[in-house]
């Protein structure tokens, strides 16, 4: 009489491993084509793995694990395809917040500025423009306004310490974000 042996009972680590030996290296290369990125290909391969061991914990046992494990990989390339696009559209968005802001106090300190330079007296005023303004010299200045250089370099002197003056007061003033 012939001894029937029975089928050794396979334990859940080796069944495990076994599906991780066979199925790895396929799934991460299926991720690597759909991602073009082998390191996150890898973390897609593994995240897939984990979730195919999570859910054949709470059922007894998955029929075909292969097929299960690939659609976990493709919907987790989808999730990170998805993932990528919101973060690029918010990183967009961020920078286009971020360069209306800017925008936003250039015009502001621009409109502080012409105004801060219209409340100098019209000599200052005139020296100060055709100086920064017109970028003529002192003497070219003298000439325009029919005045000597010295007086030039005084009213400059003048203007710029009541523009200082002016400007520190309104970015003191102002509410930073």
């Amino acid at each position: 009489m012939v001894e029937e042996r029975k089928p050794e009972k396979v334990s859940r680590d080796q069944e495990i491993e076994t599906l991780f030996r066979l199925h790895f290296a396929r799934m991460r290369h299926l991720a690597t084509l759909m991602i073009g990125n082998r390191e996150v290909a890898e973390e897609i391969a593994m995240e897939a793995f984990v979730r195919t061991l999570a859910k054949w914990g709470r059922s007894s046992t998955i029929d075909r694990p292969e097929p299960y494990i690939r659609m976990t990989v493709i919907n987790l390339c989808r999730s990170r395809w998805r993932r990528s696009r919101i973060e690029a559209q918010a990183r967009l968005a961020q920078f286009t917040r971020v360069s209306e802001r800017d925008d936003a106090v250039e015009v502001d300190s621009a409109v502080a500025v012409r105004q801060a330079i219209r409340s100098l007296p019209p000599r200052q005023r005139a020296c100060v423009v055709l100086r920064y303004f017109e970028d003529l010299s002192d003497e070219e200045i003298s000439e325009a306004l029919g005045c000597s250089t010295g007086t030039v370099k005084s009213q400059l002197s003048k203007a710029r310490g009541k523009l200082y003056s002016e400007l520190d007061q309104n970015s003191t003033g102002a509410t930073h974000v």
